[in-house]
């Protein structure tokens, strides 16, 4: 049986995908849901028998939260999909390079979103869609900087100024 936890900040979204989990059969057992990182790290628990997934919207919280959140919750064996309607690349890969096992487009199918819990569950990393897969792994969809524009970008991050 897989433990099942959902975090999104949009009611609507939440209780389509309870339902989803609801009449889907024995094999998902709906856990809750939470609107921020701190409810669904709760809710995902400590270490238990049994695979956990968590589908989570990276928008519930800032960059830094989604990433740490999503690396403590695989450190406690909890499988996280990354459930969004976001299409640009560099958040997505981030939560992918946290641990994230999958990646499925809020526009797709409960068919696609079920397979990919799945698969999340049973450990193997996959996408709802092609174009989600693109999203993933394709270089051509991001910038692309010099050695010289990435040390600039990792100064003006750190807070150094050129005044």
């Amino acid at each position: 049986m897989i433990t099942f936890v959902v975090g999104d900040i949009h009611p609507m979204v939440v209780d389509g995908i309870a339902h989803l989990v609801r009449t889907s059969g024995p094999e998902i057992r709906w856990r809750g849901a939470g609107a921020s990182w701190p409810d669904v790290l709760e809710l995902a628990g400590g270490p238990a028998s049994g695979p956990r997934v968590v589908l989570v919207e990276p928008a519930i919280g800032p960059a830094h939260e989604t990433e740490a959140a999503i690396r403590e919750l695989t450190q406690r064996g909890v499988a996280v999909v990354v459930h969004t309607a976001d299409l640009r690349p560099v958040p997505i890969r981030r939560a992918v390079t946290a641990g994230a096992l999958g990646v499925v487009l809020k526009t797709h199918s409960r068919d696609a979103v079920l397979a990919v819990v799945r698969a999340a569950a049973a450990g193997t990393f996959t996408t709802s869609s092609e174009w989600a897969r693109r999203l993933v792994s394709d270089a051509r969809m991001t910038p692309q900087l010099s050695p010289r524009e990435e040390e600039c970008c990792a100064c003006w991050r750190s807070g150094y100024r050129a005044r």
